[in-house]
């Protein structure tokens, strides 16, 4: 029987990076290939398989007892892409065993693994942690999901006596660019609830996630000749930075932690005559959500105001774009409170005491709970995603596998859902 950690390995060196610039769904190349390529490895765990024609898979079990077979399908759901904040080459990856000293990623680009600089290590001492060499990201975000998910299948498998209800899984492409249901089929999935396995430490869940929603700032400006520029010139890149200042520095992700929302300009590119400000939105109080993105507009117009040029022809410099993204999955899902019901019995199954935590950001399971399908996100045993310091704790792996199989046991022995 293979185990999540044969799986994760197996598919950390797919490069799925996905591409918020694409104009092809999925964004990269590479997460077809792995799409593809999970398909057989889920037929071969038993389950009927469909790849949808906008490569999301999607994988059925009935039940295994005929007294199970009319309970509402649980599912089960990660993402294949990695984020495009590092490259998701990955070249080599190593095992250390956390003693509590830090641990030098690559010496030649200085990438130290310290406790000094991520505190949640402390908690990891004697685990086994997997790391790429710092020249990449690792993937455990999401391939470790991909791989527990993967794993608990294979493990009913080889335990044909573990009586078991109807379930689903579903694996989707492009979630870290906030399109991982933008195709999803609930029709398909025909899950009544589910949960996303893309969390971080053990034993972390969440069942809220921000308000979310992004912005882009377009500053027109106006070139001549800076020899002869005296009162002719509009520097749109002056003004962009102009704007960028114009908001509290302490409102901003790195400033901000728990519950706190944010503002945080993710890129600003531009020359004289145009430049563009790409922001992120980001608040778990829906009143704080709706004011963070009213800000964004006064703002615009006060620069409008402030830098309009009225003795010239010319429209006013800045216009601003806010789309939604995903509203925060918690009103959904105390609606529908059954899922997290379970998860209760299967953390009391495993002995321990679920941390429930805030999610900051987002999951395919906030847009989905908005969709009307309840799906919390549970840990992977992964931690400090989108970057070269990731990781992944071998032994909170395990549990996240075993937390999925007594989802499983507790979905089964539920008497009304």
């Amino acid at each position: 029987m293979r185990t999540a950690l044969d799986y994760f390995l197996e598919l950390i060196y797919f490069e799925t990076t996905s591409d918020e610039n694409s104009t092809t769904y999925p964004s990269s190349p590479g997460q077809i290939e792995i799409l593809r390529h999970l398909v057989g490895l889920v037929e071969e765990l038993g389950l009927e398989t469909t790849l949808s024609d906008k490569y999301t898979l999607y994988g059925r079990l009935p039940a295994n007892s005929p007294e199970l077979a009319d309970l509402p399908p649980l599912g089960f759901i990660a993402h294949v892409d990695t984020s495009p904040a590092a490259s998701g080459k990955v070249n080599s990856h190593r095992y250390v065993t956390y003693t509590g000293e830090p641990i030098v990623i690559n010496a030649d680009l200085n990438l130290t693994l310290s406790a000094a600089l991520f505190p949640e290590l402390n908690k990891l001492v004697g685990h086994d942690l997997i790391i790429a060499d710092g020249t990449s990201l690792l993937g455990a975000d999401n391939k470790a999901g991909v791989a527990e998910i993967l794993a608990l299948f294979a493990y009913l498998q080889a335990n044909p006596q573990i009586k078991h209800g109807p379930l689903r899984l579903a694996f989707t492409p492009d979630e870290e660019i906030g399109a991982g249901t933008r195709y999803f089929d609930l029709e398909l999935f025909d899950a009544a609830m589910a949960v996303t396995v893309d969390g971080g430490l053990s034993p972390e869940i969440s069942c809220e996630t921000f308000n979310a929603a992004g912005a882009v700032v377009t500053v027109r400006g106006r070139s001549v000749h800076p020899g002869t520029a005296y009162k002719q010139m509009v520097n749109a890149a002056t003004l962009a930075a102009r704007f960028a200042a114009s908001f509290d520095p302490l409102d901003t992700p790195e400033e901000t932690r728990e519950r706190q929302g944010f503002l945080h300009c993710g890129n600003i590119c531009g020359d004289v005559t145009t430049a563009t400000l790409n922001y992120i939105i980001r608040d778990f109080d829906p009143d704080n959500f709706t004011a963070r993105k009213e800000l964004m507009r006064r703002r615009v117009e006060e620069f409008n105001a402030k830098y309009a040029r009225t003795d010239i022809d010319a429209p006013p410099p800045f216009s601003v774009e806010i789309k939604d993204q995903y509203l925060n999955m918690r009103s959904y899902i105390e609606r529908e409170p059954t899922i997290m019901n379970l998860l209760d019995k299967a953390f009391a199954a495993l002995g321990i005491t679920q941390k429930l935590i805030p999610t900051r950001g987002g999951t395919d399971g906030a847009r989905l709970s908005e969709m009307g399908l309840p799906c919390p996100n549970v840990f992977t045993g992964g931690g400090n995603f989108h970057g070269p310091y990731e990781y992944l704790s071998v032994q909170d792996m395990e549990q996240a596998v075993e937390l999925l199989r007594q989802l499983v046991v507790a979905h089964a022995n539920s008497v009304a859902l």
